[in-house]
């Protein structure tokens, strides 16, 4: 009989270069801001066949673990899709950088399904969707027993989800139907003790009515850890983490 434990982990993207064998390599997001942050590289190589850095892009510390008290240093930016501008929450809860009219659009838009247009480092990328698929299938722990998981597959599930800590971060969004409301509208941070990630690529079989994640996928209780594009009301408007892969 499956026991019922749920472990909390981070799995952090940022900029980096790293060799054959990461598994034990620190790395700097060399930008500086808002100050040099060594990375630690996770070899999950075995598991899902590439790398992942130890935390989100911006973050200065790993995920305790906590998804009742996150550590807020640990969550790193938030970024709406396509724009390379970080969307920073502050100590005091204030939300700068947070375009509120961003649909995705324009000359400052950037093709993430490209590495190089990311805010990952050279060589690095944001997970595509048959990426983000296969971390969270493989993650994923059947702690209800509602599939034909087997026990060694559930012990295997629980031991990637702790390695890859996934962090609680919640979602940045603004609530507006028109221009006129949304120019006076505050940004806030949704569901914190969740934890959301954006693919590089958007869902275009998304129905606009839809308010769902395509990719939304549970890796533990309450169905927290969404990986995917937000459809309806926010669509790319919403600001989410962003973790980078390497093969």
């Amino acid at each position: 009989m499956k026991k019922k434990y749920f472990f909390l982990a981070v799995i952090p993207f940022f900029m980096v270069s790293c060799g054959s064998d990461d598994s034990d390599k620190t790395v700097d997001d060399g930008t500086g801001t808002p100050g040099w942050t060594t990375y630690e590289v996770l070899n999950t190589k075995a598991e899902l066949g590439f790398y992942i850095l130890d935390r989100n892009v911006g973050a200065t510390e790993k995920y305790n673990g906590d998804s009742k008290n996150p550590n807020a240093a640990s969550k790193g930016y938030y970024y709406q899709w396509g724009k390379n501008t970080p969307v920073k929450v502050n100590a005091d809860g204030t939300i700068s950088n947070y375009d509120k009219e961003w649909n995705a659009t324009g000359e400052t838009l950037k093709d993430w399904s490209k590495g190089e247009n990311t805010p990952c480092p050279a060589g690095w990328r944001i997970p595509n969707q048959a990426e983000m698929k296969k971390i969270t299938d493989a993650a994923w722990a059947d702690y209800d027993g509602m599939t034909d998981q087997t026990d060694a597959e559930f012990q295997a599930a629980k031991a990637l989800y702790k390695k890859l800590l996934l962090a609680r971060t919640g979602y940045v969004r603004i609530v507006g139907a028109d221009v006129a409301t949304r120019a006076t509208a505050t940004p806030g941070v949704y569901l914190p003790t969740a934890a959301y990630l954006w693919a590089g690529a958007l869902n275009a079989d998304v129905p606009l009515s839809s308010r769902n994640f395509k990719n939304a996928y549970t890796l533990s209780d309450n169905s927290d850890i969404m990986l995917g594009k937000k459809g309806g009301e926010n669509e790319v408007n919403v600001a989410m983490p962003i973790r980078c892969i390497k093969d």
